[in-house]
């Protein structure tokens, strides 16, 4: 039962992150919510923002590589359980490219940051595959 995927999907649903059997982590999605389960553990809040979803097969690099090597570590997962109530939250989608190849196959992929320009403002702006860090960019 623990190895189908019918199981995993659920607890993924459940942990809010994808792979959780490996991890064993539970995150909070509502901000609000995370800040009761502190108040009320003593513990403070570690907060992820990111492009896409934690919960997805194409969330940004930054965290499939976390989800791949950090949180399938058992005392790392260890760590971040008890001592941290779990928080993210999504900026957008991951950009994704999609090529068909006009014969039913088709190759999606996730690009690996994005830029655009506010016409508006003449701001330029600019992240990293997950914005750990925005920044303003002279137009």
């Amino acid at each position: 039962m623990a190895d189908s995927p019918a199981f995993n999907a659920t607890l993924d649903a459940v942990c809010a992150q994808k792979d959780c059997a490996a991890s064993h982590l539970y995150w909070y999605t509502d901000l609000e919510t995370a800040r009761a389960a502190a108040k009320t553990s003593g513990r403070p809040i570690l907060s992820l923002r990111l492009l896409g979803r934690l919960d997805e097969e194409l969330s940004c690099a930054n965290s499939r590589f976390f989800r791949s090597v950090l949180y399938a570590n058992q005392r790392v997962s260890k760590e971040l359980r008890d001592r941290f109530v779990l928080h993210w939250q999504s900026e957008r989608p991951v950009p994704k490219v999609t090529v068909d190849f006009g014969d039913g196959r088709r190759l999606v992929g996730r690009l690996p940051a994005t830029a655009f320009i506010t016409s508006s403002t003449r701001t330029a702006v600019w992240w990293t595959p997950c914005p750990a860090f925005m920044g303003r960019v002279p137009s």
